[in-house]
C-alpha cells in the first residue's frame, strides 16, 4: 500500500529512486521518481496559497504559500532535490555524454521552491488536466466535494502532492510535483459572540480590607490599654488598702515617724491614681520617647547637611580640575594656530632653469591612439557585463517558470540574443 509522508516523518532518502530517462516532446527527457517502487506522496502542513488554482491557456497549477514557522518542510523538501542531484552525478556516465559534475549540476538546477516577498516560499505544483476536468479532489472539513473556485488566496488548506518525476534538458533540471488532493478549512470566529464573564458577587476591595485591619488593630491595641489602667488601678488600690491596715496596727504602738511615712505613701498613692484618671501618668514616658526621636532627626540631619557639603567640595574641584584642562587646551590650540600664520606667509622664490634642458610634446597620433585604447578596454568590459546580464536575466526566466510572460522586454531579450 502506498504511503502518505508528512516532514515529521524519519523519512529514509537513500529510498528514493530515480529511473531511466525518456525522451519526451520539445526536445527534453522525463525520468520517473519512485520510492520502494511506490509514488512518492508528500503532505504539506495547514498553508494558504498564493491565488488559488490557476488556469491559463492548457497550464493548470496552484503555489502554494509557506510561511517561515514552516521551515521544517522547506528542509524536508530540499533534502529530496539533494538526493535527486546525487543521483544524477551517479549515473552521470550512463545517461550524458559527458559525465557532469556537482557544479555544473547545481548551476543548471531549478529549485522547486522561490523566495517571496523576503519571509516567505513558494512551491510550484502542477494539475493534471483531462479533457476539461482536472485530477484533484478537493474536500471540506465535512469531507464534502468541492470546486476550484472554492479556493483562493485567503483559503487555508493543506495539500497532497506527488513527486512525479524529473523533467531536464541540456541547460535545466527541475522536479515535476503534481497535486493530487487538497482539504479546506473554514476561518472560525471565536470572537463572534461576547466570551466576556463576569461575576455577580462584588468581592471586597483591598482599601476595604486595609481599613478593617486598621481599625480592629486600633480598638485592640484601646482595648489592651484600657485594661492595663484598669488592672494598675486595682493593684495601686489593694497596696493602699494593705498600708492603711498596717498604718491602724502600727498607730496604737508606733511612734510619730511611722505615722509620717505612712502618710507620705498614701499621698503617693493618690497622687497616681489621679494620674491614672486623668492620662498624665504617660505624658512622661511620651515626652521620653519625642525627645529622644527629635534627638535623632536633628543628628540625621546634622549627618545630611555635611554629605551635601561635602558632596558640593567635591562638586567644585571637578569643576576646576575641568576647567583647568579646557584652559591647557585653548593654549595649546592658540600656539598651533600661531605656528600656522607664521607658516601661511608667502615668500618670494627665484627658479632657475637651465638652457640645456629641452621639453617634447607627444605626436597627435600617439595621443589618439592611447584614447582609443582606453575606450576599446572599456567597450570590451562592458560587452562582458552585457554578456553576464543577459545570461542572469535568462537564468531567471527558466527557473522562475516565465515562459508564458509576454511583454516588450522578453522581446527585447530575444532580440539581444540574435
Amino acid at each position: 500500500m502506498e504511503e502518505i509522508y508528512q516532514y515529521t516523518d524519519k523519512l529514509d532518502y537513500d529510498n528514493i529512486l530515480l529511473y531511466t530517462p525518456k525522451a519526451v516532446q520539445g526536445g527534453g527527457y522525463y525520468a520517473k521518481i519512485k520510492i520502494n517502487n511506490d509514488n512518492l506522496y508528500i503532505q504539506t502542513p495547514k498553508i494558504f496559497t498564493k491565488n488559488g488554482i490557476n488556469i491559463t491557456g492548457k497550464k493548470v497549477y496552484s503555489d502554494l504559500l509557506f510561511e517561515r514557522e514552516h521551515l521544517e518542510f522547506i528542509n524536508f523538501i530540499q533534502n529530496i532535490e539533494e538526493r535527486i542531484r546525487n543521483i544524477i552525478l551517479q549515473k552521470g556516465e550512463l545517461w550524458f555524454t559527458e559525465k557532469p559534475n556537482i557544479e555544473d549540476i547545481e548551476e543548471r538546477w531549478t529549485s522547486s521552491i522561490r523566495s517571496y516577498k523576503t519571509k516567505k516560499f513558494l512551491v510550484r505544483t502542477k494539475i493534471e488536466r483531462l479533457l476539461n476536468n482536472l485530477e484533484i479532489q478537493i474536500w471540506d472539513e465535512n469531507e464534502k466535494m468541492l470546486t476550484s473556485k472554492d479556493i483562493n488566496e485567503k483559503t487555508n488548506i493543506i495539500g497532497i502532492f506527488e513527486v512525479a518525476g524529473l523533467k531536464f534538458s541540456s541547460t535545466s533540471f527541475q522536479l515535476d510535483l503534481q497535486l493530487k488532493q487538497i482539504m479546506k478549512f473554514d476561518d472560525k470566529k471565536l470572537f463572534s459572540k461576547c466570551l466576556i464573564k463576569t461575576n455577580k458577587k462584588k468581592t471586597p476591595t483591598v482599601s476595604n480590607n486595609l481599613e478593617k485591619n486598621e481599625n480592629f488593630k486600633i480598638e485592640m491595641t484601646n482595648d489592651d490599654i484600657s485594661q492595663d489602667l484598669t488592672n494598675i488601678h486595682q493593684n495601686l488600690n489593694d497596696t493602699g488598702s494593705e498600708s492603711e491596715d498596717e498604718s491602724e496596727c502600727e498607730s496604737e504602738d508606733g511612734e510619730s515617724e511611722d505615722g509620717e511615712s505612712e502618710y507620705g505613701e498614701s499621698e503617693e498613692d493618690d497622687n497616681n491614681d489621679e494620674k491614672l484618671k486623668s492620662g498624665k501618668l504617660f505624658e512622661n514616658t511620651s515626652i521620653e520617647n519625642v525627645n529622644n526621636f527629635t534627638n535623632e532627626k536633628n543628628e540625621k540631619n546634622e549627618k545630611n547637611e555635611e554629605n551635601e557639603k561635602n558632596e558640593k567640595n567635591e562638586k567644585i574641584q571637578e569643576k576646576d580640575s575641568i576647567q583647568e584642562k579646557n584652559d591647557k587646551i585653548t593654549t595649546n590650540h592658540l600656539e598651533e594656530n600661531e605656528k600656522n600664520q607664521h607658516s601661511s606667509i608667502l615668500e618670494e622664490v627665484n627658479l632657475e632653469i637651465s638652457d640645456n634642458e629641452t621639453m617634447k610634446l607627444k605626436k597627435p597620433k600617439d595621443v589618439y591612439s592611447e584614447i582609443y585604447k582606453k575606450a576599446l578596454v572599456k567597450a570590451r568590459e562592458a560587452k562582458k557585463l552585457a554578456i553576464k546580464a543577459y545570461m542572469d536575466a535568462n537564468k531567471i526566466k527558466k527557473q522562475y517558470l516565465l515562459d508564458d510572460i509576454e511583454s516588450s522586454d522578453a522581446e527585447d531579450l530575444e532580440n539581444f540574443s540574435e
